[in-house]
């Protein structure tokens, strides 16, 4: 296992057990804290896009969900703990990651198109070799040059980067039960479909002009996650690495495993308006989240506490009960 280089950790209650994200080696490790050993490395495996949706170009001009005979690695960054009727529970955000080492001018994905074009993709699927040629379709997709080849070393299946939502595992047998694929960009489109997968790109470019500059790497690339307990639920929380989006979703309280369903979506700042005037104006919103963080009191509403790196700001939400939708 080379480039583990881990980037979350989770404790167990009981404080004998850890979890450790390895996203650049699509994996999780379970550390013995006793014994400070790694005692068991899981493997996330795989999601297929064929019964799914996605939309992994930039250049459709539209916002374009479909079913796609592709693959992408979970790649889990955070992590959260959940117990549930004497059960343990991991939470994975899928995030993805890309293997970029600019000492060596390494990474580890091309365009579909430029690799289709260059024969270095043999599939079999003619359906799916016409999509990977079109900018519209899968050519913008970034696919692994490493992963899905045959032994005559031509790529054979499409693999993307990252789950584009969140799983949830069991802490012990590590199976997975419980998973949300497409809702976050399904949400994304229906509530806020102007700035879908949008990245800050310039100064001078509008969040609505950078729309769908996520798409095809990363998707929505939620990067951060929280759990807490709101009024007797439990509630996650999660924020767009790149778009400044937060995600609710509630966890159903009567099932064994935690059965997560949309709540409500919400962003602040300015969407039509530059990036560098909202910026200067104060009126960015939180761009580039990277950590959340709940917080209860007794006295007072709680909060969500959201760190943003490209926006440069801390942002304090009161967290209340509203209707279904955006809030």
């Amino acid at each position: 296992m080379q480039n583990m280089e881990p980037e979350n950790l989770v404790v167990a209650p009981n404080g004998r057990t850890a979890y450790v994200s390895l996203p650049k080696n699509n994996a999780i490790a379970r550390l013995n804290l006793e014994t400070n050993q790694v005692s068991t490395v899981f493997p996330l495996g795989n999601r297929s896009w064929t019964d799914y949706y996605l939309d992994p170009s930039d250049n459709d001009g539209v916002v374009s969900m479909r079913g796609y005979n592709v693959y992408s690695f979970f790649q889990a960054t955070e992590m959260a703990w959940v117990s549930r009727n004497g059960e343990e529970w991991l939470l994975t955000l899928d995030t993805g990651m890309l293997n970029v080492i600019p000492e060596y001018s390494y990474q580890d994905y091309q365009r579909g198109k430029l690799l289709a074009d260059n024969g270095a993709i043999q599939t079999g699927d003619s359906e799916l070799e016409t999509q990977l040629r079109d900018n519209a379709e899968l050519g913008r997709m970034g696919v692994s040059i490493e992963d899905g080849k045959r032994s005559d070393g031509l790529i054979g299946n499409v693999f993307g980067f990252g789950g584009r939502g969140f799983s949830i595992h069991n802490a012990q047998s590590f199976d997975t039960p419980s998973a949300i694929v497409d809702s976050i960009e399904q949400v994304t489109k229906q509530y806020y479909s102007e700035i879908f997968n949008t990245a800050y790109l310039s100064d001078t470019s509008t969040p609505q002009s950078d729309k769908e500059a996520t798409s095809p790497l990363l998707g929505p690339n939620v990067a951060a996650m929280e759990v807490g307990d709101f009024d007797g639920k439990t509630v996650l929380f999660m924020g767009g690495g790149s778009s400044g989006i937060l995600y609710v979703y509630m966890l159903a309280p009567d099932a064994v495993c935690p059965q997560p369903f949309f709540h409500s979506i919400h962003r602040a700042g300015s969407i039509f308006s530059s990036w560098g005037q909202s910026y200067t104006a104060g009126n960015m919103g939180d761009i580039g989240i990277n950590d959340i963080l709940y917080l209860q009191n007794s006295n007072l509403a709680p909060v969500l506490v959201v760190a943003a790196s490209t926006s440069n700001s801390i942002s304090v939400y009161s967290v209340e009960e509203a209707p279904f939708g955006v809030v």
